[in-house]
């Protein structure tokens, strides 16, 4: 038998046939033993490579925890700036958005209010040509006035001029300006400029804008004036018109010229920021000087469109939903059934939806302007439900029309869900929404910025760091105490002293801010025989000695006024002869003292006389005081309480900055037996102190109203108004009205930047919003005692004139007080004052009635008991009429309501 290493033979000759069988089943074993080993290998690598996952996934958790541990321990606040108007902001994460810092400013229009041209040729000159005074609704002028300008090229041997200047302007040396103005070439073409008049004829220009051919909108103008070498109170601004060939059309609207520190001036028409109508922007029209006035942001919800309540709206059109309307074509062209006007960002993408049926063909128009005026860059028919559209607007300004397209009369059209977005998806409809964050305070600075107030944020609450004074009535009410100064060949100088009793923390070596009845701004010298309308504040003599023209006020040459001729000029009065008529350029000048009378300037240019001296204790009718802003002494800290929130969605954010919100402005609705109306013109009690632009919120007892108020802006109404179900409507509940103003340069100017910042990691979004509801519940407290004292009366006491003085230690003086309802109550027991004319006493702001009206008192004669009356007015004035006696007077019972 042979054998074979690790193999047994399987040859027949070797062993018998069994022994064969039993090797090939033993090799059959081996393979399978083979066969085993690499499926152990191949699970051993699974295996393996199943731990190598694991530790990766292990790696990847580690790092996620730590992630976790990273957001949850970092405080990572992102900063940002916004600006006034449209803007997006990107954010990673909801978070709420908080205020950070924001600088006073005060725009301070040397023009005073001359710019808004509504004194037409009475503030502006013609040299050439026709200029009259028109209005427009043009949204780029503020003011809604215009003059426009025309002449012939067949004038000045073909050379066609128009000039309009407004002279007088105070430029400082060595200081910075910038003067602007709206202007519209129509035809022709036009420089704008500033002119010198300080030599004459022989004067000199200081810059102009170039040549501004026509062109289809108002275009604002700018030039920059520097370093003036001296002083020079006389230069105007100009505007000239060329054209040989075809006459010249122009208007001009809302000149200014405002002084700028250096640093601004530079990037003037350098930066592009501060170039074209970013500039602009920054340097609206504002009349006289205008500080950042009630703040607020406001963020947008997904759909920039508003109800169709706050559209233009044909008078065919019917608004059966907020997003819905239905109309009639009533001709046999096309017809706008609704149109609306919005502000927009110029170079970002918006998306436009709307759904419409309809017996015929509609369309929607987009222009990017205001007027709907040229070709519309977006023009869509359709006779489908649901359109759409992706564009980029050029402008600030859009206008959507909506309208039918079949020329066939009396079919029925309907659009609803309208829909604005940003980005180019168009997304489900949503009705439009908004949050906002108002600031009801007051930001002042000095003309070039140089100091200013400051609004900051400490402990997750609103301060202000006040520089700068409220601005106060400089009149004969609250200034009694006026004095004789000197005379001048046309002027006189009066001064009062600076006493802290009426001009509180007041820093008397500095620069102050006086504004005129007449609006315009008198400058601050240091010398008081320059010339009439200037002031001093002289610190060594602590008086402020103010100029005043004798035309003004009627004190003739060498004529010595007494102090109540002088409180009678601050009350807005002028001295007259009665042998003559009271003019622009009268004047009295006898030396007897007969023969004096006063009188008031109407709004015409008129004069209505006073009807005795009792009168000229008091404003004149439609007179406003002289307004001074000055400087503190000392700093004063005041917190500031905001109203509203703003949370910042993960993505994209638009956001608006906004000047002019009216928080929580007390109103009483007009009533009828249909609708209860907020802001209507025919109803005085129920119209806002100011036009508006847009109602935000509407309160019932201090919560946001749960009537379903349509908002509407019909002729009817001053700007927006409203109205609801009257059957609904509670007639004693308390109402107030938060809002924007609509005539903004009557009231603020905007500020440069505002600094914000949000939290970006969980752990800064969860520690600001801990921390803003710690702080929430701290005011919550004080409001709460706060509405405990409110209902513990006050009295103030009247300070009493015209002789009346109280009855008695043993009865009540004349005093009065505003409970938490805005409602004042008057008491008292007065004796001994001048009965049937004069004033008893003045309430002082902010507890006056809406309108004047007569309470009944009970008086005595000293005989007999009677019944009189006393005349409470809208100015304060509470005035003893049809009284018979004055032996004593009982004032309780006054009650009446200030809003």
């Amino acid at each position: 038998m042979s054998v074979t290493t690790g193999r047994i033979s399987t040859d027949p000759n070797d062993h018998p046939d069994s022994l064969a069988s039993g090797a090939e089943k033993i090799n059959s074993s081996f393979e399978a033993i083979d066969t085993a080993f690499e499926n152990i290998a191949l699970d051993l690598k699974k295996a393996n490579d199943s731990l190598d996952l694991i530790g990766s996934n292990l790696e990847k958790t580690d790092t996620d925890v730590k992630d976790l541990q990273d957001r949850l321990s970092r405080n990572n606040i992102q900063a940002g700036t916004l600006q006034h108007g449209l803007q997006v902001i990107q954010a990673d994460k909801s978070a709420p958005l908080s205020l950070v810092n924001v600088n006073g400013r005060t725009l301070v229009n040397l023009l005073g209010n001359s710019g808004n041209m509504k004194g037409g040729l009475t503030d502006w000159t013609k040299i050439y040509g026709t200029v009259t005074f028109e209005t427009t609704t043009n949204p780029k002028v503020a003011s809604g006035n215009c003059l426009k300008l025309v002449n012939s090229p067949d004038v000045n041997d073909g050379l066609s001029q128009v000039y309009s200047k407004r002279k007088g302007i105070a430029l400082r040396a060595q200081k910075f300006y910038i003067m602007a103005a709206s202007v519209y070439v129509e035809t022709g073409a036009i420089t704008f400029g500033a002119y010198d008049w300080t030599g004459g004829t022989n004067g000199k220009w200081h810059g102009s804008s170039g040549m501004l051919s026509a062109n289809n909108d108002y275009t604002t103008c700018f030039i920059k004036v520097s370093q003036v070498e001296k002083d020079t109170p006389d230069v105007s601004l100009v505007i000239s018109g060329y054209s040989s060939q075809t006459p010249v059309v122009a208007y001009l609207a809302d000149a200014r010229v405002y002084e700028v520190d250096k640093t601004t001036y530079d990037k003037i028409n350098v930066d592009p920021e501060y170039t074209g109508e970013k500039l602009a922007a920054k340097f609206p029209y504002v009349d006289n000087a205008k500080p950042i006035q009630n703040l607020a942001i406001r963020k947008h919800a997904k759909n920039l469109i508003p109800p169709f309540t706050e559209w233009r709206i044909t008078n065919v059109s019917e608004i059966t939903e907020p997003y819905k309307f239905s109309f009639q074509s009533p001709g046999t062209s096309y017809y706008n059934g609704a149109v609306l006007i919005l502000h927009v960002i110029p170079g970002q993408k918006y998306v436009f939806s709307v759904r419409s049926s309809g017996e015929g063909s509609r369309w929607f128009r987009i222009y990017y302007n205001h007027t709907a005026t040229g070709s519309a860059p977006i023009s869509r028919s359709f006779s489908t439900e649901y359109n759409e559209v992706v564009f980029i607007p050029t402008a600030s300004f859009i206008t959507i029309i909506l309208g039918n397209l079949d020329t066939t009369p009396n079919k029925k059209y309907t659009f609803w869900e309208p829909q604005l977005e940003l980005g180019d998806k168009a997304t489900p409809f949503e009705p439009h929404d908004s949050d906002y964050l108002a600031i009801p305070t007051v930001l002042a600075s000095a003309p070039d910025g140089s100091i200013c107030d400051v609004l900051f944020t400490k402990d997750a609450e609103l301060f202000k760091l006040k520089r700068y004074s409220d601005p106060m009535d400089i009149d004969g009410i609250g200034i009694t105490n006026w004095n004789f100064e000197a005379d001048y060949k046309g002027f006189k100088s009066v001064y009062t002293p600076i006493v802290p009793a009426v001009f509180p923390n007041m820093k008397q070596a500095a620069d102050h801010l006086l504004v005129k009845s007449d609006g315009r701004i008198i400058q601050q010298t240091t010398d008081v025989t320059l010339r009439e309308d200037i002031f001093v504040c002289t610190p060594t003599t602590a008086r402020i000695s103010i100029t005043v023209k004798d035309f003004e006020s009627g004190w003739g040459v060498n004529y010595t006024p007494t102090v109540a001729e002088i409180r009678a000029y601050f009350n807005g009065y002028k001295l007259y002869d009665s042998a003559g008529t009271p003019t622009s350029t009268s004047t009295y000048n006898r030396t007897d003292g007969l023969n004096k009378a006063w009188a008031y300037k109407n709004a015409d240019g008129t004069y209505s006389n006073a009807t005795s001296m009792v009168i000229l204790e008091e404003l004149a009718s439609g007179f406003t005081p002289y307004k001074l802003t000055y400087l503190l002494d000392i700093a004063e800290e005041e917190h500031v309480r905001a109203e509203g929130s703003i949370m910042v969605g993960e993505g994209t954010n638009y956001l608006e900055v906004l000047e002019g919100f009216i928080v929580r402005e007390p109103n009483t609705p007009y009533v009828t037996s249909a609708y209860a109306y907020i802001n209507y013109i025919n109803a005085r009690q129920s119209m806002l102190k100011h036009a508006a632009e847009r109602i935000e919120t509407i309160y019932e007892n201090g919560k946001p109203s749960n009537l379903n108020w349509y908002m509407t802006t019909n002729s009817s109404y001053q700007g927006m108004g409203c109205y609801a179900q009257g059957a609904l409507f509670n007639p004693s509940a308390s109402w107030e009205v938060s809002y924007i103003a609509k005539d903004s340069y009557l009231l603020t100017c905007p500020p440069i930047d505002i600094k914000v910042e949000y939290p970006t990691t969980l752990k800064s979004v969860v520690d600001t919003l801990v921390k803003q509801t710690t702080r929430a519940e701290h005011r919550i407290t004080i409001i709460e005692n706060e509405f405990a004292l409110a209902h513990q009366p006050m009295w103030l006491p009247a300070i009493l004139q015209r002789g009346w003085t109280n009855y008695s230690t043993a009865y009540s003086p004349a005093s009065y007080y505003k409970d938490s309802f805005g409602v004042v109550h008057i008491k008292g027991l007065i004796k001994g004052g001048t009965i049937n004319v004069g004033t008893i006493f003045t309430l002082p702001q902010g507890l006056r009635p809406v309108e004047s009206f007569f309470a009944q008192v009970m008086h005595s004669n000293g005989t007999t008991t009677l019944l009189g009356n006393i005349h409470v007015r809208d100015d304060g004035l509470v005035q003893s009429l049809e009284i018979n006696g004055n032996n004593w007077i009982a004032l309780d019972g006054i009650h009446f309501r200030t809003y």
